[in-house]
């Protein structure tokens, strides 16, 4: 597991055009499936607003339900929860793509700040790429 703060200072860079950004960062999550009552531990790959792909060392089924708290900084925790969209198996770890809801102001402000102090020049290049 990758210590808090090992974040990469660069933006996803999808080729699929996502309406919001996400930014590669490497945090620690602690995540439960459904309703269990003791959590898992797994990182970040990616995050936005609207959702995170995963690295855990379980394979969950997809559409499953997911409530997670993601570690920003040592003081900063967003907690959401969400559905797996997809999964998808490496030799070295299983990717989940995981879609938000019932995201609050709240944590939506922490996600955007700790993209900010990442890397602010990514931030701005990335939320108003078109704009002039």
């Amino acid at each position: 597991m990758a210590p808090l703060g090992n974040q990469k200072n660069t933006s996803s860079q999808d080729s699929d055009q996502r309406y919001i950004p996400r930014w590669e960062v490497r945090n620690r999550v602690l995540y439960y499936l459904d309703d269990e009552k003791v959590p898992h531990e797994g990182q970040t790959k990616d995050l936005s607003c609207a959702g995170a792909c995963l690295c855990l060392n379980q394979v969950p089924a997809s559409a499953q339900r997911v409530n997670m708290e993601i570690f920003l900084s040592e003081k900063k925790v967003a907690k959401l929860e969400g559905q797996i969209r997809w999964v998808k198996r490496t030799k070295d770890e299983t990717q989940v793509g995981v879609s938000f809801s019932n995201v609050t102001i709240k944590a939506q402000d922490l996600i955007l700040e700790h993209a900010f102090a990442i890397s602010p020049k990514n931030y701005n290049n990335l939320w108003f790429r078109g704009w002039q």
